[in-house]
């Protein structure tokens, strides 16, 4: 997974640099590392959902195929059994 790149330092300096204490400046900095962190997703993150998307969507196919081939037997075998 790709880190997110946030540069605190340079976060820290302009909120100094509008009047916020560095204490402070520091306590906004680490919170938003942590929202970037817990609430951002990633391209990794999103090509891990697309993957995962794409592969139950096979399943979704390959079941389907499978459902519609032994209908179509149990027709034919009906039709066979009970037909003309």
């Amino acid at each position: 997974m790709s880190a997110l790149a946030f540069d605190t330092h340079a976060y820290v300096k302009k909120l100094i640099a509008v009047g916020i204490t560095e204490a402070q400046a520091e306590v906004f900095a680490n919170e938003q590392v942590k929202l970037i962190e817990t609430h951002l997703a990633t391209k990794d993150n999103i090509a891990d959902v697309r993957k995962d998307i794409v592969t139950s969507e096979q399943r979704v196919t390959i079941r389907l195929g499978g459902t519609i081939m032994a209908a179509s037997g149990l027709l034919f075998a009906a039709i066979k059994l009970f037909g003309h």
